[in-house]
């Protein structure tokens, strides 16, 4: 028994021994295949920063917010006035994002009205001149939309696009057009 170990013992030895010399004489293929996984470990490693890393953390973030009210202005019109909140979570600021309203007569019609609360070039301060409109990390900002409707009509549907570049954040919103007693 004791010489059937030995001799298993030598016979992988021997195994070893040649396997080692396959080795010497294969290292150029084995220095290949461990720069060729280095390679594709690296470029994994850059891809997957690229696509989850800087897709989504480096990426400008903004919740909108809207809420409404109807006033009564006369015997025929009522007044909307919507209440728009815009909210950075992200960690960068955005500059000058544009505000659109666009609203319809609900149920929808065939097009929207379209009304700009803050345009690409900024807000325009009392004595003419033009200023940035910046959202800074963290900042939340509320912006007022007022527009009449004949009372003759149900409800208006709205929403709100705040766009920045080709991000587009929105809200949605139904006003129902009759005053509550």
């Amino acid at each position: 028994m004791l010489v059937l170990v030995l001799g298993y013992v030598l016979l992988l030895k021997n195994n070893a021994i040649q396997e080692f010399i396959k080795i010497e004489a294969n290292e150029k293929l084995i220095d290949f295949t461990s720069r060729l996984t280095t390679f594709f470990f690296i470029s994994g490693g850059l891809f997957t920063y690229l696509k989850f890393f800087k897709g989504h953390l480096f990426l400008s973030k903004m919740i909108v917010k809207s809420s409404g009210q109807v006033v009564e202005i006369d015997k025929i019109k009522n007044l909307h006035v919507i209440t728009i909140e815009l909210i950075n979570p992200g960690n960068y600021s955005i500059l000058n994002p544009s505000v659109k309203v666009k609203y319809s007569n609900y149920p929808f019609d065939a097009e929207y009205q379209l009304k700009t609360v803050v345009d690409k070039t900024g807000l325009t301060k009392e004595k003419g001149n033009k200023v940035d409109f910046i959202l800074r990390p963290g900042d939340e900002v509320s912006l007022i939309f007022k527009e009449e409707f004949n009372k003759t009509e149900i409800a208006i549907f709205y929403r709100i696009e705040v766009s920045k570049n080709t991000r587009t954040w929105f809200n949605e919103l139904i006003m129902d057009n009759q005053l509550k007693k």
